[in-house]
């Protein structure tokens, strides 16, 4: 059997952290955007301002996240 070092099971899971929180975010994201629009044309405007931006938050972690990933890939 072999072992790995901590740093490599430390980094493997942040990478599989990656891999599962980028596409929730990815999707995420636009609902949010889309659900304070919504929200700001029917009236709740610092609502629908407040979820915006969230949605926009949301967005620069997932293409942050996405960076990292293509990275950090291995290269076998």
């Amino acid at each position: 059997m072999v072992t790995r070092p901590d740093d490599d099971r430390a980094t493997h899971a942040a990478r599989i952290a990656l891999w599962v929180c980028v596409p929730v975010l990815i999707v995420v994201s636009p609902v949010a955007i889309y659900g304070g629009e919504i929200l700001a044309v029917s009236g709740a405007t610092a609502a629908g301002q407040a979820l915006t931006i969230i949605g926009y938050v949301l967005l620069a972690m997932a293409l942050i996240g996405m960076i990292v990933l293509i990275v950090t890939r291995k290269r076998t």
